[in-house]
């Protein structure tokens, strides 16, 4: 989480900035502040170059073509297995009602489990349907027997 000294509602009280000495909801204290502030503690905006964190930045642009292209359909990979997960006639993850404990650990561990139910059960779907598809191959078509009367003169 951020805290900032800034802003309408500042979560941090800081002596450099006095606008976050207001009245209010309590706040964080700032308890060694320096006596000479750098430029970004007293600054109102900061300028930072372009070519900073370039090696954090995506390769492709963000909403083009190619973007699209390479993410979308992992997205829709990701959103597909979590409606997979949620279906109600099976792990139904979207119902907390089917998880009355309290606490993330317990929450976690029941998130696990059942993903680890939906894995199974897709893996079981897979399974069945090769199972399924090597017991019923396509028949070869015939072969047209074809012999030298065929093409000889008569």
């Amino acid at each position: 989480m951020i805290l900032t000294a800034l802003g309408k509602r500042p979560g941090v009280k800081c002596p450099i900035r006095p606008s976050s000495n207001q009245a209010g909801s309590p706040k964080a204290k700032v308890f060694d502040a320096p006596s000479c502030p750098a430029k970004i503690c007293s600054a109102a905006s900061v300028t930072i170059a372009p070519d900073v964190g370039v090696r954090h930045r995506q390769e492709l642009a963000f909403g083009s073509r190619a973007w699209a292209k390479r993410y979308a359909t992992l997205r829709n990979t990701i959103e597909g297995l979590n409606g997979y997960i949620k279906d109600p006639a099976h792990e139904s993850l979207a119902a907390p009602g089917r998880r009355r404990v309290r606490g993330i650990a317990a929450q976690s561990i029941f998130v696990a489990i059942l993903t680890m139910a939906a894995n199974l059960r897709k893996i079981k779907a897979f399974r069945d349907k090769a199972e399924q598809d090597s017991l019923t191959q396509p028949m070869r078509a015939k072969r047209r027997r074809v012999s030298y009367a065929d093409y000889a003169p008569t």
